[in-house]
């Protein structure tokens, strides 16, 4: 089955982004995956979404054709655009595996998915969502896929927005489902040695 990533902008990864997006490693939730993924992006339909501010330090952004919104708060250091969106890229390549072989209803993994991206240069870029499964609430890899992709779009198109953030998941119906944030590990610089 090929899946068509529906996202707006992200042709402007096609020859970045995911020329590089197979020298990762993937981990995925606590099982340990290494995974090979092919993504082909096409222009979304639909435009930006018209961004509320519910509260003084949140950003809401709808996922388009979902019932994903998320609210977006603690904005912290710029990261690399290049590299963060390859980790999304492949984030939201691991949710359509889960979709591929017919397992998108099934809950994350122990109600936790992390996504490491290793740059060349060594940076690290991490992305974590945890639901809250501990009170009635899980999330599936539908819903993740639905929330990979929402974190793309927002830094996409709020271009001031490439830095550590973190988020929100609410779903029409379910209420609140997860929480998470996407972080920036720039490599150590080497110490300089004394003769």
């Amino acid at each position: 089955m090929l899946v068509i990533l529906i996202w707006p902008i992200f042709f402007a990864l096609r020859s970045n982004a995911l020329a590089v997006a197979h020298q990762g490693s993937i981990v995925a939730a606590k099982n340990q995956t290494e995974a090979s993924i092919t993504l082909n992006p096409t222009l979304s339909e639909h435009p930006l979404n018209e961004t509320l501010t519910t509260a003084p330090n949140f950003i809401s952004y709808r996922v388009p054709n979902s019932p994903t919104t998320l609210l977006f708060h603690d904005f912290g250091p710029a990261i690399p655009g290049n590299e963060l969106l390859r980790t999304i890229a492949l984030a939201v390549g691991i949710a359509f595996e889960f979709i591929d072989e017919a397992k998108g209803k099934e809950l994350i993994t122990n109600g936790y998915f992390k996504y490491k991206h290793e740059s060349l240069n060594n940076d690290e870029v991490v992305v974590i969502i945890a639901d809250f499964r501990e009170s009635g609430r899980p999330m599936d890899y539908y819903i993740l896929c639905q929330v990979l992709r929402g974190i793309g779009e927002f830094v996409l198109l709020r271009e001031q927005k490439l830095q550590e953030l973190s988020f929100e998941v609410e779903v029409e119906k379910l209420g609140y489902l997860a929480t998470g944030h996407v972080e920036y590990k720039p490599a150590a610089s080497p110490t300089p040695s004394v003769a």
